[in-house]
């Protein structure tokens, strides 16, 4: 868990944040490891910027250690946890994962994982500077919407066969899966290749979009794919209309 947690904002951030006294370059292993098209500096200095974005990163990883904490959880799994879930990179100290605890804690874990594989410019500007600047971001809120878009065709899909019913359960692991497999954390509540061909299909797309740029999520970004789709679609207009 802390392996992983050392790697989700990325070690070598953590290098220049500490060891200035290296004496390597700084902007270019800092763009080498943010995760995105662009790194953006939320401040002149690399190393502040660097600073920022693991003030805010341990510190969610606190917040969510100590409402795990709260809601039953020993300070060992607690912790365990939180290091994985804000890594978004879903090591369990249980072998049935998210699915041996509670309702709540499977709740909780979902909304963690979704701030943890949003764009970390974007809570550094609400949290430093009060600009709650997430709905003006394109790439929030195609990721909104593919959270939301992944999880009803979850649900519709799986009250088909006998083993779900229509209700807050069945809803509940549509979301954790949607949100689990799109954010490339990998927790489970449920076994979800015993689902229907469909819900398949879905978590083989859902495994190569990944999160936001600049979140701790692997995969190949929601960015990425929004300017992939929007080039192919250019590339058939041009096809199609050579002179226009």
């Amino acid at each position: 868990s802390f392996t992983q947690f050392i790697g989700g904002m990325g070690i070598i951030v953590f290098s220049i944040a500490i060891l200035p006294m290296l004496g390597i370059g700084g902007v270019q292993l800092f763009r080498a490891e943010i995760a995105g098209p662009t790194a953006d500096k939320l401040t002149p200095r690399v190393k502040q910027t660097a600073k920022l974005l693991w003030g805010i990163y341990v510190g969610f990883v606190l917040i969510l250690s100590l409402i795990l904490k709260i809601e039953g959880l020993s300070w060992f799994d607690a912790f365990c946890h939180s290091f994985t879930t804000i890594a978004t990179a879903g090591f369990s100290t249980q072998s049935a994962s998210i699915g041996a605890y509670s309702g709540l804690i499977q709740w909780t874990i979902i909304l963690f994982m979704f701030i943890a594989a949003t764009n970390f410019s974007l809570h550094y500007y609400f949290l430093a500077k009060g600009k709650f600047e997430y709905f003006k971001d394109q790439e929030f809120r195609y990721y909104l919407t593919l959270c939301i878009i992944f999880s009803l065709l979850f649900f519709i899909n799986i009250i088909s066969i006998n083993e779900y019913k229509i209700n807050l359960l069945t809803f509940r692991h549509s979301i954790f899966t949607a949100v689990s497999l799109l954010t490339t954390t990998g927790f489970s509540t449920e076994d979800f290749n015993s689902w229907p061909a469909f819900s398949n299909m879905l978590v083989f797309v859902l495994l190569f979009i990944g999160g936001s740029a600049g979140s701790t999520t692997g995969g190949m970004k929601i960015i990425r794919t929004i300017l992939i789709s929007r080039y192919l679609i250019c590339e058939v207009r041009r096809l199609v209309h050579p002179k226009g």
